[in-house]
């Protein structure tokens, strides 16, 4: 509708790498292909990244801000969340985005304006 601005798809994609954030990315597989998911297993910063990010594609109303968010993707496919995201995720500690002055500072802004610079 025209008072709608509709859906948007969001890609996480490390901008270091400049790789989609996967959880995929994280597991290991076994001889037989099988995803090895084992929540006693100690993941590196960069895997638990992937694992807490790693449904990279979702979609939410961008008028709807989180409330559609979480009713669309996070809610309906946390209950089948493997152990070890569900695990880390509970560890995980999100950036800060207002206290410029802390360890785990994330700038929103700068990240933004260097994606948009990539795109270019």
């Amino acid at each position: 509708p025209a008072n709608k601005q509709g859906f948007h798809s969001e890609f996480i994609i490390n901008d270091k790498t400049n790789n989609l954030v996967s959880q995929w990315n994280a597991y290991e597989f076994d001889a037989n292909g099988h995803v090895v998911s084992d929540p006693t297993k100690t993941y590196t910063q960069a895997q638990q990244l992937e694992l807490v990010d790693g449904n990279s594609v979702n979609f939410a109303e961008s008028a709807g801000g989180w409330d559609h968010h979480n009713e669309f993707d996070s809610n309906p496919v946390s209950k089948y969340d493997p152990e070890v995201r569900k695990k880390i995720g509970k560890e995980w500690e999100n950036p800060k985005t207002v206290e410029k002055e802390a360890d785990n500072y994330f700038d929103r802004d700068k990240s933004e304006k260097d994606a948009n610079d990539k795109l270019k």
